[in-house]
């Protein structure tokens, strides 16, 4: 698993434990990880954007106790090395990360709940995304789908890349005539 947390920006006045139940995108990530079956746990990677060294020193701090948990480190590797690596993507909102990992057709889920600053027609067909197990609303509830697929991802997602819904999606929300080769 990789789960890419793109909105861990902190205050720093925070102690350590008011930050992980009190931060708005960080408790859901946490939430996510802590109900995930331990035979899957050590096999989660967590990748910041953007890379920020204070925000991955206290990510250290936080996740420290968090058994199997890697933390990546570098800068420079690109985040195609990271999703080719990875047997299921998790990322928390709709991001550069989710177009990438739409058109390249890797699997992936989102854990989010913040539609209000999309238009009506963009949050509709979103939301249909959940029929078909790519966006889910509740971090236990993703969790509980990654434990039950994580050894069959690619069964899951072969029916995914055959559904009319995500396949109307990709193809309302990505365009084909841009040069996507820059992502590998």
């Amino acid at each position: 698993i990789l789960l890419v947390l793109t909105r861990c920006l902190i205050r720093h006045n925070y102690s350590k434990l008011t930050l992980v139940r009190n931060h708005p995108f960080l408790r859901d990530s946490l939430k996510f990880h802590d109900h995930l079956n331990d035979d899957i746990k050590l096999k989660t990677k967590i990748k910041i954007f953007p890379y920020l060294e204070t925000e991955r020193k206290l990510m250290e701090k936080i996740l420290v106790n968090r058994p199997g948990v890697k933390l990546l480190k570098e800068k420079t590797t690109k985040i195609m090395k990271h999703y080719a690596s990875s047997r299921i993507i998790i990322i928390e909102e709709i991001s550069t990360s989710f177009y990438e990992l739409l058109k390249l057709e890797i699997p992936f889920i989102v854990m989010t709940n913040e539609f209000e600053v999309y238009n009506k027609k963009f949050t509709n067909d979103l939301l249909k995304l959940s029929n078909v197990n790519i966006l889910f609303r509740d971090p236990l509830k993703a969790a509980k789908f990654v434990n039950s697929n994580y050894y069959q991802v690619n069964i899951w997602w072969n029916k995914v890349l055959k559904s009319r819904i995500y396949r109307n999606f990709k193809k309302r929300y990505i365009p084909e005539k841009l040069n996507y080769s820059e992502f590998k």
